[in-house]
Order: structure tokens, then sequence, then C-alpha cells
């Protein structure tokens, strides 16, 4: 029973908070763009900061829109999750790894990068994944002198 009274509660608060806008609903799923919140920020920069003095370097990467890729001419004013990190990540020097232009050049072409029903990646959205995040760390190694074949 406790379960599903704070189901609900959820469910009212939720609601609530997003009676204003409407809902960027894709493949069945509202798809929520929240701002970074304090906490997140600074739990983020913690990270960063115990990566770091392993000595390793610390990125982050946010996938692009699934209803922006699809609603490609449609005007949305609000600056999209991805974008959001991507503008954190250079406020603060972390490495950011964009994905955003290997999605919008498949949506360009007309090829789909998630499943139709959910907002997993399908075979070619895990390929264009590989290929950007492959196309950035050869940019790393090369910067720190490893060759990649």
């Amino acid at each position: 029973m406790a379960r599903f009274v704070r189901k609900v509660q959820l469910s009212i608060a939720w609601s609530l908070r997003n009676s204003r806008s409407e809902p960027e609903i894709v493949g069945g799923f509202v798809e929520e763009n929240p701002d970074i919140s304090d906490l997140s920020s600074k739990l983020m920069l913690l990270l960063a900061k115990d990566v770091e003095k392993s000595g390793a370097l610390f990125a982050i990467t946010a996938i692009p829109s699934k209803y922006r890729l699809r609603n490609r001419n449609r005007g949305i004013e609000t600056i999209q999750y991805s974008d959001k990190w991507k503008e954190w990540a250079n406020a603060y020097q972390v490495k950011f790894f964009d994905l955003t232009a290997g999605f919008e050049r498949e949506a360009a072409q007309g090829r789909t990068v998630f499943f139709d029903q959910n907002i997993h990646f399908n075979e070619n959205g895990h390929r264009v994944v590989a290929q950007e995040l492959g196309r950035e760390l050869s940019d790393i190694f090369q910067e720190v002198g490893v060759s990649v074949p």
C-alpha cells in the first residue's frame, strides 16, 4: 500500500511541476528535460576531482533528444538536456563528448538512432555513438602521444 501511495504522490508532484508546459512525448514516453541542480553539479565535480586525482581523464556525455530529432522542423524554444550538460562542462572545464552532430546527421538522412517504442538506441544508434566516441578518444590519445590505428 505504501508503494502505491508513493507512486500516486510522485505522479501528482510531477503533474504539478509540469502543468504549465506541453510534455515532449516520443515513443510513448515523456522526455524529461530537467535543469542541472546544484546537487548534481556538486556531485559531478566531486567525481571529476576523484577521477582526475587518480590520473585519469574525467569526461561526460549526454544523449541528444529523441523528441528533437524526430521533430526537427518544430520551433522548440528550450535548450535540450545534452546542451545543458555541454554548457556545464564548458563552465567547469570538464571534457564533454558531444554526440549531437552525429545524431543530427543521421536524422537529416532519414535514419533513426532510437527504437520507435522506447528511448533506447537501435543498432544504428549504437554505431553512431561508437563512431563519435571513437573520434573523441582518438583525439585524446593523440594529444598524449599514444598512436591510434
